[in-house]
This record gives structure tokens, C-alpha cells and sequence, in this order.
């Protein structure tokens, strides 16, 4: 029995339906809020998490983290990050050398993927002094310099990035960017002084948490799919 080049052309498009992504707006993978702790290491620890997701708290590398308020006077508190180590002049390389960081980490559970949407937050400088700087980057992309996904400037400058009066909010959007394993975020300081902070709020990483297609079922769709491309093409050769 032949069957028609139209029954052909729908079961094509049914099998594009099948096989094609399930598209889901963008959760919140994790967030750090910072607020109503009543200690560092509770203010450290994520505020929310996604389920089949594991994150760690906020880890400090020669770097100081302190609350931008006491934890008793306000509820609604902020990270104050400042570098251990300074260098002499505003320089990616020099920060990345000094490995003066903190950060978090995200796995998904066996099984799983994180697809990344974006990571968002507000940053604030201080006083007039020069300078102080951030730099964020991601095990996923890199931590060469070149790698650098979004950065703050305060130097007392008109082209200032890094608001030194009030918070700016930053958006890191990524593009079709898909984990299975351990993936760490890292925010660089970057001071002329140890005493110059980068105040740090609403650390937010939005996304997809999905089960990881099995290859086989992939292939096998794949192919399907294109033994019924070849037939519709064939029949509608035979039809001219």
C-alpha cells in the first residue's frame, strides 16, 4: 500500500513535533539575598534553590566578605566583597592572577541539565576613591581575561560602570548555554586598597532544570525522521 504524499507530510511534521524541545520559561535556578541572617555563614547560604539542582554557599578567595549591615540593626543586609591582594593599576589579568574572588557553584543531579538564562544582580561602589572594579566569570565559558561576562568600574570617571551612590542592576544573558556537571560562578575584585568594598545584592541565576535526553532516543528519532524525508521526497519525485 502507498500512502499519500500528505499523509507523509503530517506524519513529518508530527515527528518535528515529538522530537523538537519542550520550550518553558526561565525559573529561578538560585538566588542569594543576603537578608535576615543572623551570622556570615547563614547569609552565605542560597536563599532559594531549584529542586534537582545542588548549590553551595558563597566560598571567599583572597578576598573579605562582610555584611553591608549588622545582621541585628537590619534584616535587609547586602555582601560587602573586598580584595586581600591589590594591584597597582585596573587590570583583568592582574585580578585574575590574584585570584582575589568569591563564588558559588550549581550541579544538577544525576540525570539532569541546567540550560542557563541569565544571572542577575545589583552592585554599588563607594565614596571617591580610585579604584575598585568587579569581573564575573563562569567555569562554563572560561576564565581567561577574554572570558570575562559582565564587569563594574568605579575610578571617578564619567565613563564609570560601577555606580558609587547607589545600586546598579546587571544582567548576564546566556545563550543556549546547557550543563550537566558542576558549574562555578565567580565574582572578581579588583582595589587599590584592601579597604575599598564592591557591595553585592539579589545574586540571582535563572533557567531550566530538565532530565537530560537519552542518546538513544535521539538517534532513533533522528532517524525516523529522515527515512521519512526520504519518502516524501521520493513520492513527490514519482507524482511530476
Amino acid at each position: 500500500m502507498t500512502v499519500p504524499t500528505s499523509k507523509l507530510k503530517h506524519l513529518f511534521l508530527a515527528g518535528l513535533f515529538i522530537a523538537a524541545p519542550i520550550v518553558t520559561h526561565a525559573d529561578v535556578i538560585v538566588s542569594y539575598g543576603f537578608d535576615g541572617a543572623s551570622s556570615l555563614s547563614e547569609m552565605l547560604e542560597p536563599s532559594s534553590v531549584a529542586n534537582n539542582v545542588a548549590a553551595s554557599s558563597i566560598a571567599a578567595n583572597n578576598v573579605t566578605v562582610v555584611p553591608q549591615h549588622g545582621f541585628a540593626s537590619d534584616p535587609d543586609n547586602q555582601l560587602a566583597a573586598k580584595a586581600d591582594i591589590t594591584t597597582s593599576s585596573l587590570s583583568v589579568s592582574s585580578t585574575l592572577s590574584n585570584e582575589t574572588y568569591f563564588s558559588f557553584t550549581l550541579t544538577p543531579d544525576a540525570g539532569q541539565q541546567i540550560t542557563f538564562d541569565s544571572l542577575t544582580f545589583t552592585a554599588q561602589g563607594g565614596g571617591s576613591s580610585v579604584y575598585r572594579a568587579f569581573y564575573v566569570f563562569s567555569s562554563a565559558t572560561g576564565f581567561e581575561a577574554a572570558d570575562v561576562l559582565e564587569s563594574g568600574i568605579q575610578e571617578g570617571e564619567a565613563t564609570d560602570t560601577l555606580n558609587s551612590t547607589g545600586e546598579t542592576l546587571y544582567t548576564i544573558t546566556f545563550s543556549s548555554l546547557v550543563v550537566t556537571s558542576e558549574t562555578e560562578f565567580r565574582f572578581y575584585i579588583d582595589s587599590d586598597s584592601t579597604s575599598r568594598t564592591v557591595i553585592f545584592d539579589d545574586v540571582t541565576v535563572n533557567g531550566t532544570v530538565s532530565a537530560v535526553p537519552e542518546a538513544s532516543t535521539t538517534a532513533l528519532v533522528i532517524g525516523v525522521l529522515a527515512i521519512m524525508a526520504t519518502l516524501i521526497r521520493r513520492r513527490a519525485g514519482s507524482l511530476k
